[in-house]
C-alpha cells in the first residue's frame, strides 16, 4: 500500500488528500479496507475511471449534446424573445447556456470521479435518501421529452403533405383516399417509430448515433436557415404587402409588463436542457480529462447558444411583437416550409434515443436495479420496447400534453439540471473552492426556481 500510495501521486492517479491522509495511517498501522474505500470516496481528488476505456471523440460527444439540447422548443423562442426584447432576450439566453453549462461541469467532475457514474450511483454516495426520486426525475422527464419528440411528428408531417400532395380545390385531400392517408397524424407517428426509431433505440452506447445526431443537426440548420431567410430575403419576406397587421414592433427593451416575461423565462432557463446524458457521454469519451470534457460541453453549449439566438432574432424581425407561440405555424404554406416541415420532424426522430437511453437506464436501475449497460439482451430489449410502444401509443391516443409536459419540465428539468448537480458536487467534494461555491448556489436556485415553474405551469396551463 506504500508503495502503491508513492508511485499512485507520483503518476497523478491519486490525489494529494488521499496520499496525505492515507500515509499518516498506514504508517500508524491501520490497513482497514472498509475504512480505505470510504475515504477514498470522500477524498476530493478520486481515481478517474479504472473499469473502461471510452473511444468518443470530442466532436462525437458535442454532436451528441448539442442533439440533445435542440428540439421543437426552439420554435417558441422567437416568441419568448419578443417578449423580453432584444437587450433582455439576449442577457437571458446567455444567463441560462452559463448556468447549464456550469451544471454539466458539476456533473462531467463527479462521473470523472466514479467509475461507471450515474445519477443512481453518485445519489447512492451522496444522498441516498434521493436514489430513487433521482431516478424517477430523469426516467420521467426524458420519456415525456421523448414522447413529445413524436407528437411533434404527428403534428408537422401532416401539413407537409398537404402543401405538397393536396390541390387548392381540395387542400386537405379529403376526397382522395390514397393521398387522404398522408394527412392522418398516427400513421407518420407510427411510420418514424417503426423506420428511423425502433432500430435508433437499440443502440447501448450514444456514440453510435454521432451520424445520426449530425445529420440531425443539419435538419436544425435548415430550419434555421429558412427562418433567416423569411427575416432577411425581401422576397420571401411574409409580411410584404399585408399592412401594419401582420408585422409589430421591436423593442429593445422590455415592451410589456414583468409577469408576461416571467411566463417565458422557462423557455429560456429549459432550453439547455441535456444532463441526463451527462454520466454516459463522459464514460464513453477517449481521455476523459476535466479540460476534454469542459471542451464538448462549452463546443455544445455556445453552438446551441448561437442557434437559439438567431432563430430568437430572425423570426422577431419578421413578424415583431405580433410573432407567434410557434414560429413555423407563422409561415405561408409553401414547398420551401413544407421541406422544413419534414427535416423537423426527422430531427424529432433522431432525438427521441437521447431521451430513451437515460430513461432506459433509469428504469432499469429502478425495475432490476442494473444499470441497462449490464443486462442481457433479452431484458434490455424487453425495457427498450415496452418504453417506446407506450410512449407511441400517448403520442397517437392525445394531441396535447400540455400541462402534464409542463409540470413533468418543471419538477424533473430543475431537478436534473440545477438541484442533482449541486447536490452531487458539495456533497462529494469535500474541499472549498470556487465550484463549489457554484454548486451551493445551483441548489439554491433550482429550490427557488421549481415552485415558481409549476405555479407558472398552471397559471399558463402547461405552455
Amino acid at each position: 500500500p506504500g508503495l502503491l500510495l508513492f508511485f499512485g501521486n507520483r503518476s497523478g492517479i491519486l490525489g494529494t488528500s488521499y496520499g496525505t491522509a492515507h500515509m499518516r495511517s498506514l504508517t500508524a498501522g491501520s490497513l482497514d479496507p472498509g475504512a480505505l474505500r470510504d475515504d477514498l470516496r470522500e477524498s476530493s481528488c478520486l481515481l478517474i475511471k479504472p473499469s473502461k476505456v471510452g473511444s468518443a471523440s470530442i466532436m462525437s460527444c458535442s454532436i451528441n449534446l448539442c442533439n440533445t439540447i435542440l428540439g421543437a422548443g426552439i420554435l417558441g423562442l422567437p416568441h419568448a424573445f419578443a417578449e423580453c426584447g432584444i437587450v433582455l432576450g439576449l442577457s437571458l439566453f446567455a444567463f441560462a447556456g452559463i448556468l447549464s453549462a456550469t451544471g454539466l461541469h458539476l456533473l462531467s467532475a463527479c462521473a470523472r470521479a466514479v467509475p461507471d457514474g450515474s445519477f443512481n450511483v453518485m445519489a447512492d454516495l451522496t444522498v441516498p435518501t434521493l436514489k430513487v426520486l433521482a431516478d424517477l426525475a430523469v426516467a420521467l422527464k426524458c420519456f415525456g421529452v421523448g414522447t413529445s419528440y413524436l407528437i411533434v411528428i404527428g403534428d408537422v408531417m401532416p401539413d407537409a403533405c398537404r402543401t405538397l400532395f393536396c390541390s387548392d380545390d381540395n387542400p386537405h385531400c379529403a376526397l382522395d383516399f390514397p393521398l387522404s392517408l398522408l394527412t392522418d397524424r398516427r400513421l407518420w407517428i407510427l411510420v418514424f417509430s417503426v423506420t428511423c426509431v425502433a432500430g435508433l433505440v437499440c443502440f447501448k452506447k450514444l456514440d453510435a448515433l454521432r451520424a445520426t445526431s449530425a445529420l440531425s443537426l443539419m435538419m436544425m440548420v435548415y430550419v434555421c436557415c429558412m427562418i433567416v431567410a423569411y427575416a432577411w430575403i425581401p422576397q420571401l419576406d411574409p409580411c410584404a404587402g399585408m399592412g401594419d397587421d401582420c408585422k409589430g414592433d421591436i423593442y429593445i427593451t422590455p415592451p410589456h409588463n414583468p409577469f408576461a416575461i416571467l411566463k417565458v423565462i422557462p423557455i429560456f432557463i429549459f432550453g439547455y436542457t441535456c444532463h441526463q446524458n451527462t454520466f454516459t457521454l463522459v464514460n464513453e469519451l477517449k481521455r476523459p480529462t476535466q479540460s476534454r470534457c469542459d471542451t464538448f460541453i462549452i463546443l455544445a453549449v455556445s453552438t446551441c447558444c448561437l442557434f437559439y439566438f438567431v432563430v430568437a432574432f430572425s423570426g422577431y424581425h419578421t413578424y415583431g411583437s405580433n410573432v407567434a407561440k410557434d414560429i413555423i405555424a407563422a409561415y405561408p404554406n409553401t414547398k420551401f416550409l413544407a421541406v422544413g416541415r419534414i427535416g423537423l420532424a426527422f430531427n424529432m426522430a433522431f432525438s427521441y434515443p437521447l431521451q430513451c437511453h437515460p430513461c432506459r437506464n433509469s428504469v432499469s436501475v429502478l425495475v432490476t436495479g442494473e444499470p441497462a449497460q449490464y443486462l442481457d439482451d433479452r431484458v434490455f430489449y424487453t425495457i427498450t420496447f415496452c418504453i417506446l410502444v407506450l410512449s407511441v401509443g400517448i403520442s397517437m391516443a392525445v394531441h396535447d400534453l400540455g400541462l402534464v409536459l409542463g409540470l413533468v419540465g418543471a419538477t424533473g428539468s430543475t431537478t436534473i439540471s440545477y438541484i442533482l448537480p449541486g447536490l452531487f458536487y458539495t456533497q462529494y467534494f469535500e474541499e472549498w473552492h470556487f465550484m463549489k461555491g457554484m454548486a451551493y448556489a445551483m441548489v439554491v436556485m433550482g429550490a427557488i426556481m421549481m415552485p415558481v415553474m409549476v405555479t407558472l405551469c398552471f397559471m399558463g396551463g402547461g405552455e
